[in-house]
């Protein structure tokens, strides 16, 4: 009789093996890197959502407490004279001076301690990165929406019209009512 002969692998099998291994574990790679990517992408529009409405929410908070018309200064700065809130404690009770601009790609909302003389420099926060274009219209009493302009202020507005245009070239307008 003849010996079982031991019957194992041959090289040309296990070189098979290893390629077949070697293409699913590239494709493995790529499709979690792919995943890994628009998970971080999806992040990053979430936050960046979410600081739009922060701003929207911030600027609907001091229109609505606006005691004068919103103004542009001479560099584009929207200011607002508005009351303090109650809750926020004694620093925050009185009128305050709010102000929104755009510089370097960036709304910045400034904030002038209460009561503080006309000469004091406010305090600078970057709200919203990636911004190219910020305008403000008010609609007057006619009806009729109008471009803020430098030195237009007095009276309240029916609204505010907030306009940003973000640098993938999203445009936002937001209508703020303000009686």
């Amino acid at each position: 009789m003849r010996a079982a002969r031991r019957r194992g692998f041959t090289l040309i099998e296990l070189l098979v093996a290893i390629v077949v291994l070697g293409v699913l574990a590239s494709l493995s790679v790529r499709g979690l890197s792919s995943i890994l990517d628009t998970q971080a992408r999806t992040e990053a529009e979430t936050r960046r959502w979410s600081d739009v409405a922060l701003v929207a929410e911030q600027m609907s908070r001091d229109f609505s407490l606006a005691t004068a018309g919103p103004a542009l200064d001479s560099e584009g700065q929207l200011l607002i004279t508005r009351l303090g809130e109650a809750d926020g404690g004694p620093a925050q009770s009185g009128v305050r001076r709010v102000g929104y601009r755009l510089r370097d790609g960036a709304v910045e909302y400034l904030l002038w301690p209460a009561d503080a003389p006309p000469s004091t420099a406010p305090q600078v926060h970057r709200a919203l990165e990636a911004v190219t274009g910020l305008r403000f219209r008010a609609l007057d009493a006619d009806g009729a929406w109008r471009p803020l302009e430098a030195g237009i202020g007095g009276a309240l507005p029916r609204a505010i019209e907030a306009q940003l245009e973000l640098s993938p070239g999203e445009r936002i307008t937001r209508i703020f009512p303000l009686r």
